[in-house]
């Protein structure tokens, strides 16, 4: 019986990182993984707007592709049920010239569902462009932002790998609750004074610790097509369009899991589950796959004894040993203790007691004993 619930103990994590979509569902689709609200097909998800489309590559790939259904068939390149984002592929506008001036131009726009969980991440994601003849603009519902940079023949040295700063490429933040976004490129002169080495002029939104430029050789040309068309772009998910208050006194309130809170969306409306500290699973389900106990003592670095505790763990010393911090530093035996005393007169006086009339008086003859901590002979 022991030995059966240790080997269950022993397979806790793996069973709970395996068991995040729905029971009788499938979890991943090729080398994603769909955990539940969202589902492949319309009975695994929450609901159609959480429903992932599992199709085969159009590019030859026999790996399948998950999308989103109700957002244009929007690759999804990873979910997080942790931090409640989506990560995407985003396509690149572009605006490209040749010798006589001639543009060849891409914008494309993204649009997401007005009433769906999906918003572009304001803390996630920047506005970015490249380019040395370039204007960029991202228009949303009425709102805008956008970036202009600038270099020459004379001015390459000042563009920088890694920096991105408006000499060969800039970038901006954009707004809370944007769901919708139409970029659009113009150029000041055609390129035509950069033309030898910069040709095109590129605009996206993208995962900020994702990007990195690269300096003049993301201003040659191919840049869209070195990226295969897309980039990763993240965008924050919420349930419904309530808060947590008022979400849980209704019977479809998604929080279903022990050891689960809810917590508002601070991008849009709606609300988000997470498991309490200490826990890890899936808050969205009830039952197989839900929040359950971490065991720490697989994790930590506990120089002591670990003792696996429910949501938590102590580090300790085991008896007679000591340590200030156990979880850092070895626990030890203490050191003996010595008792020291000091010669008085050809007699001796301990030493925590007896050092003042060891200085000052000469010790009576035979008259003490240690037990009482005074002068002995």
């Amino acid at each position: 019986m022991f030995l059966g619930l240790l080997f269950l103990q022993l397979l806790r994590i793996p069973l709970v990182a395996s068991q995040l979509a729905k029971p009788g569902c499938h979890d991943k689709c090729g080398n994603i993984s769909i955990p539940y609200p969202f589902g492949i097909g319309k009975s695994c998800s929450m609901g159609d707007l959480f429903t992932v489309a599992c199709n085969h590559s159009t590019n030859g790939s026999s790996t399948p592709i998950p999308y989103i259904e109700s957002s244009g068939n929007v690759n999804i390149t990873d979910i997080s049920l942790t931090t409640g984002e989506i990560t995407v592929a985003n396509y690149l506008a572009e605006d490209c010239y040749d010798e006589s001036g001639r543009s060849n131009s891409y914008f494309p726009n993204f649009t997401l569902p007005d009433n769906g969980p999906y918003t572009f991440s304001y803390t996630k994601n920047k506005f970015m462009a490249l380019g040395c003849d370039t204007l960029a603009l991202a228009a949303s519902e009425g709102l805008g932002t956008g970036c202009i940079t600038l270099c020459n023949n004379k001015s390459t040295s000042k563009i920088t790998e890694g920096s991105c700063d408006g000499f060969g490429c800039c970038q901006t933040s954009i707004p809370r609750g944007v769901r919708h976004l139409v970029v659009v490129l113009e150029s000041r002169s055609n390129h035509s004074n950069v033309l030898q080495f910069n040709p095109c002029g590129y605009a996206f939104l993208v995962d900020q610790n994702w990007f990195r430029f690269r300096g003049l050789s993301d201003l040659s040309a191919g840049y869209k097509e070195r990226n295969n068309g897309s980039i990763p772009v993240v965008l924050d998910w919420a349930i419904g369009n309530e808060t947590c208050e008022v979400a849980k006194m209704k019977p479809d309130y998604a929080c279903v899991s022990k050891n689960s809170f809810c917590y508002d969306s601070t991008n849009g409306p709606g609300y988000r589950c997470n498991c309490t500290v200490g826990y890890e699973g899936n808050p969205y389900l009830q039952d197989i796959g839900r929040c359950e106990d971490i065991d720490e003592c697989k994790t930590q670095s506990c120089k002591g004894i670990c003792i696996n505790t429910e949501g938590s763990y102590k580090c300790d010393c085991p008896k007679g040993k000591h340590s200030d911090n156990p979880e850092q530093y070895e626990c030890k035996s203490p050191f003996p203790v010595v008792k020291v005393t000091l010669a008085c007169g050809g007699r001796a006086c301990a030493a925590h007691s007896c050092q003042e009339l060891c200085h000052v008086h000469v010790c009576p003859e035979n008259t003490a004993s240690p037990e009482e901590e005074a002068c002995f002979q």
